[in-house]
Order: C-alpha cells, then structure tokens, then sequence
C-alpha cells in the first residue's frame, strides 16, 4: 500500500439519556467533533472542531456535564448536525484515512448519519483504529490483552499534558501527536473494519489479513443457528499459508457468544481462533470470525477454561 494520502484523526462527544428514555434509533447524539488533519509526512496541517445544536437529547448527561466546557443553553445556538458534519466531510476532502482512539466513533459517527438520512459509505467501512494497534504489543495473541486509554499512552510517550481531555478537539490533538509518535509505518498492518453495515452477502463479506492475525466478516444470517452451521464460518486453516491444520482444540463456547478453537500449522505454530457472533440492528445474526498467532501457554489456559465450562454444566446437570 503506498502511502500518500492524508489522514483524518477524529474524536467525538456524544450525549445520552436515561434507560427509559432513549431513542432507540439514535442512543447516543453527538455534541462535538474535533478532527486533525495530518499529511502523509504525519505533519498536522489542519484543524477541525464544532459543537453541535442537540435535537433528541435536550438535558446533558451528569457525566458529560462535569467535562464538557459549555452547557446545554451554549448548545442551543451551535449549528445542527447536518450542518455540521458537511462541513466536517467537505473539510475532510477526497483522499484521506480515518483514525481513531478506539472503536466507538465511527460506528456512533454513521448511526447518526442514517438518523439524519445523510449519504453515507455503505459496507463495512475500513479505518485505523490507534488504540488497537498501540495496544497490541505482541506478535503473539494474549487472552488478556487490554487497550490502553489516551491519556495513559500520552503519558508513556513523554508527550506534554498541556490541554485537559475529553473534549473533542484536545482528544484529536493528543491522538495526532500519538500518532506521530508510533510513526507511519503502522499503516503496512490491517486497518479495523467497522460493522454499522453488515455484508449482506457472500460477495460483500470482508477479509483483512496482517502479522498480527487475520480477520474475517461475514454476511448476516437469518437464525444464530443457521451461522454457526455454516461451513465456512466453521472453517480452520492456517491464515498464512492456508494450510490444513491438525486440530488441538474444537470449537466451544468460552463466554456469552465467543467461540474459540486452537489448531496447529506444521510450519506457523499453534493458532487461535475466535468466532464473536453479534446481532445486528435488523434482528439477523453475522460473525467476526480471527486467527491469531499464540505461544502453548495460551492453549493450556483454554483448556483449563473448557474444562470448567464442562464441569458447571455437569453439577448443574446434577441439581
């Protein structure tokens, strides 16, 4: 991939009400945006930042209240989100690489959009998620692994705290000198693939495939139980070369619709696989289905895992 298109660093904040009065097509409405715009040297050439006018949420949550710099009267004179977010994608341009610390923008980003009827990217939409890739400081995958917060990876880098965080715009900066830190040859890896819109069919399904693993989505299925029959789905070879594999550990259910399996390449090592099943916003069912390299430590604990499983099945069973 060569690389010589600018990249877009974007935080959001977003508001959101009680349980009981929640929109259920539009949970969570983002109040503000802050975007870096950095070139392809990874040098910042612009700024974008705007509040936005509330129109389904009209009190601020308490949380948000303690960090915001403003209320929820300042927001009522702010522009509304369509507004907003063209100039936001006009700003943007043509060829660019959204970035993000951590998973959550994008997808509350597109849920917005289609609440609003905005053209939008369909499919799932592929971006740097920063916060994964600073996080995974292995080539081999731990079962443990945990993501590391902005301000912690600000920290560890020496960068200097000179602006507060969790407001949009000081969020986008400090992921921007990030960044540059981590340098642009994080870009060779495999971007995230964000799931608003599920591939519909075999044809739309997605595969991305680096050193650190490999990950696939596929379309959605009608029944939960009509997916994890499906021979692809269920499918286990070595990602590198596509190898058969010796089987060490089968499909089994390791926690609330996470499967894992384990099996061996005879040239790559041992290999994990993760199927995580999710229901969509339809009611239909798709998977993100990965292999991950890892060291025998990791199967000796899922073995350990599989065995209580099966024990707490069989003292219930007794009961």
């Amino acid at each position: 991939m060569e690389i010589h298109m600018n990249y877009i660093v974007m935080d959001l904040e977003w508001n959101q009400s009680k349980k009981e009065e929640e929109n259920q097509d539009m949970k969570y409405e983002i109040i503000q945006i802050g975007a870096v715009k950095l070139d392809s040297n990874l040098e910042i050439i612009d700024e974008f930042s705007s509040y936005i006018r509330p129109q389904v949420y009209l009190e601020m949550d308490p949380f948000l209240k303690k960090i915001l710099s403003c209320d929820m009267e300042d927001l009522k004179k702010e522009k509304c989100f369509i507004e907003v977010i063209n100039e936001f994608f006009n700003w943007c341009g043509s060829d660019y690489y959204i970035c993000t610390w951590g998973e959550l923008d994008l997808y509350y980003l597109q849920n917005n959009m289609e609440f609003y009827h905005i053209k939008r990217q369909k499919g799932p939409v592929k971006y740097y998620d920063l916060q994964k890739i600073y996080s995974t400081d292995s080539l081999y995958f731990s079962l443990e692994q945990k993501k590391t917060s902005l301000h912690t990876a600000v920290n560890q880098l020496q960068i200097p705290e000179d602006e507060s965080f969790h407001s949009a715009i000081h969020d986008a900066r400090y992921t921007a000198k990030v960044l540059q830190k981590m340098g642009k040859g994080i870009f060779y890896s495999a971007p995230s693939i964000d799931c608003y819109d599920v591939p519909k069919s075999k044809s739309e399904e997605v595969m991305v495939r680096d050193y650190y693993g490999c990950e696939y989505i596929f379309r959605e299925f009608p029944k939960k139980e009509e997916l994890l029959r499906d021979r692809e789905v269920r499918r286990q070879h070595c990602y590198q070369c596509d190898r058969q594999v010796k089987r060490k550990l089968k499909w089994f259910l390791g926690s609330y619709n996470l499967y894992y399996s384990v099996t061996k390449c005879k040239e790559h090592g041992l290999i994990l696989g993760k199927i995580k099943v999710k229901e969509t916003k339809d009611g239909t069912y798709f998977c993100r289905k990965g292999f991950y390299p890892i060291k025998e430590e990791v199967l000796e604990e899922l073995l350990l895992r599989q065995e209580n499983i099966r024990e707490k099945r069989r003292e219930k069973e007794r009961k």
